[in-house]
């Protein structure tokens, strides 16, 4: 395989890292949302029946319990997002210290080779 070809090959596979992440990631933000939304409505649900009956210290506390959960809620979220971004960077970096190699690689291999022709020319004299 060719440098030019290993050099496309890692291009591919930052990509669809890349790729692949911003879809975790964006699976993670709409849960989130979805997880947020539903304690909210339940929480105003909750909160007009304790109105409605007299019971505003309730309320209150409803609330707090609320903030409390998507609290949570959000800590999880950001856990994972950050978690997804250590995976691209970890995979940038594994790509890149196999570029590396790759080109240590060729370079020995062309040094081998320009050994090879000088002992050639070596024995031809």
């Amino acid at each position: 395989m060719s440098k030019f070809e290993r050099n496309k090959d890692l291009a591919q596979e930052v990509v669809s890292t890349a790729a692949e992440s911003v879809g975790s990631v964006a699976k993670i933000i709409s849960g989130t949302v979805v997880d947020v939304s539903k304690q909210i409505a339940g929480t105003v649900g909750e909160a007009r029946d304790h109105v409605r009956a007299g019971k505003g210290h309730e309320v209150i506390a409803t609330t707090a319990e609320t903030v409390g959960e998507i609290t949570k809620i959000i800590t999880g979220s950001v856990a994972g997002v950050t978690r997804e971004i250590g995976d691209t960077v970890t995979d940038g970096l594994e790509m890149h210290e196999a570029t590396q190699k790759a080109k240590a690689d060729d370079a020995a291999d062309a040094q081998a080779a320009a050994d090879q022709i000088d002992d050639v020319s070596d024995d031809a004299e």
